[in-house]
């Protein structure tokens, strides 16, 4: 919890996604004055939920888990009866079939054929000898998955997924492979594909929490919470500059509907792109400007189905890493929440 100040001087935060809302009500309840900017007109980011064709849609596939001690405690504090529990059901399209997901070898090795089992076979082995001689640190994402994996695992699933999630494998940061895939390597894998030991917790957790009324009733709490201790919210609004003196933010101006605004802070907590936040630092920076242009973002396209069934699959999502297909998961809306969506759709 953030320590009084006796000043309670004024705090502005921009962006009123999860990050944004979340530290703007611990410093609202520590009785912080704050403002929240929110450029869109709906406050959660992709977070959010939105409606249509008598849906309550969330932005993709969303669930609630940590292993951060204290997280999940906040969360339950927050949402109390409104967390449904799920134990989590999962499968991944390969081969040509749906498998569960985690794999198992009873279930993976028959579509294998004994020539791709054996490779694979081969590449555990070598990443399990890897493993017992000194070898360099690992410097890209591919290298950490070969390390660990061998070279058949990352061929059939972890390559082509990190292709459509991320992109190059080669290029992409280990600490992305390291916070995203299970650090134990091969030797737990293979005892998790034999079933002679149990996902740990922190890599593969048998439930998950949703929010009852989409994910957007997280910011949204959230949000309310910020107002009930007396914080400000506008949303609609657009930072247009940072006032400074003595090289320390005094104020933000910003601009909602037309009219202009000017608020005052003596600290501000920045939740925005870094493109976003670098502008409105040194604005008509042309090299700035160079820089920002060379950062590479990766777009999320979500494609809606509405189809004359109560329900498609008992999945929560399922997995396509496989490049014949040209997106990476299905999901399910009503799998988090029956009640999202019209009986019968």
């Amino acid at each position: 919890m953030h320590q009084p100040s006796p000043a309670r001087e004024p705090v502005v935060v921009l962006g009123g996604g999860v990050a944004g809302l979340a530290v703007a009500r611990y410093l609202a309840q520590d009785g912080w004055p704050v403002t929240v900017v929110e450029k869109s007109a709906a406050l959660g980011g992709l977070c959010g939920s939105f409606q249509s064709h008598g849906f309550t849609l969330d932005h993709g596939p969303h669930k609630l888990y940590s292993v951060v001690p204290g997280i999940l405690d906040e969360i339950r504090g927050l949402l109390g009866d409104d967390l449904i529990e799920h134990k989590k059901r999962n499968r991944i399209r390969l081969l040509g079939r749906y498998l569960d997901y985690p794999l198992s070898l009873g279930n993976l090795l028959p579509l294998l054929g004994p020539i791709r089992a054996a490779r694979l076979g081969l590449g555990y082995a070598a990443a399990l000898l890897g493993g017992l001689v000194g070898r360099r640190d690992p410097a890209s994402y591919e290298e950490y998955v070969l390390q660990r994996f061998g070279r058949g695992v990352y061929e059939l699933v972890f390559e082509p997924l990190a292709w459509k999630v991320w992109g190059d494998p080669r290029e992409l940061s280990v600490d992305l492979a390291r916070a995203r895939i299970p650090s134990a390597g091969a030797t737990e894998l293979v005892l998790r594909l034999l079933k002679l030991k149990e996902s740990t917790e922190d890599v593969d957790a048998p439930f998950f929490y949703y929010p009852r009324g989409g994910f957007g009733v997280f910011p949204e709490r959230l949000a309310a919470e910020v107002r009930r201790a007396g914080g400000r919210i506008l949303t609609s609004t657009t930072p247009r500059a940072l006032e400074r003196v003595d090289g320390s933010v005094r104020a933000v101006h910003v601009e909602t509907g037309g009219q202009a605004e000017r608020i005052p802070c003596a600290t501000l907590v920045s939740s925005v792109p870094m493109s976003a936040l670098a502008r409105l630092l040194h604005p008509g920076d042309a090299l700035l400007e160079a820089e920002v242009a060379q950062l590479r973002l990766r777009d999320l396209a979500l494609v809606y189905l509405v189809i004359d069934q109560d329900r498609l699959v008992d999945d929560h999502w399922i997995f396509f890493p496989e490049k014949r297909y040209p997106f990476s998961r299905l999901f399910e809306q009503k799998s988090m929440d029956a009640s999202l969506g019209p009986s019968g759709t």
